[in-house]
């Protein structure tokens, strides 16, 4: 799935939910990343994620790998994990993170970030207004 309909594909999740969404275009010096998007003011970079099995003598062991930012300009990190049938999205604030990781579906911790929107508005974006 190509950056733009990723982010589409946020962008629209969000704003059924309520939540204020823009694009803006990143900063010349962070070229190669396109995937941003300004959500209840707070920087959310959008990445696809893919489930994995971890282990072959335990085939119902499913993991997602999540990505850590390599730098601290996203607030949030949103992880949508697609299939046939329903997208889960993963909202992962950036600091809960210490390196890329793979977590087990159903696990507390991966279960915390599903689909937690709520998270982009719980605590005030120190951001006002402006990306710097």
């Amino acid at each position: 799935m190509s950056d733009m309909l990723l982010l589409n594909l946020v962008a629209e999740h969000a704003k059924g939910l309520g939540l204020k969404v823009d694009y803006f275009t990143v900063p010349k010096y962070r070229r190669g990343t396109h995937r941003f998007l300004l959500i209840e003011n707070r920087v959310c970079q959008v990445v696809p994620t893919r489930r994995v099995k971890t282990n072959s003598d335990y085939p119902h062991s499913i993991a997602i790998q999540l990505y850590l930012p390599r730098n601290k300009f996203p607030d949030f990190v949103i992880h949508v994990l697609r299939s046939e049938n329903e997208t889960v999205f993963y909202v992962v604030p950036s600091g809960d993170l210490k390196k890329d990781t793979l977590l087990v579906l159903g696990s507390e911790t991966i279960e915390f970030d599903k689909n937690a929107w709520h998270l982009l508005s719980a605590v005030p974006s120190l951001r006002s207004g402006s990306l710097q």
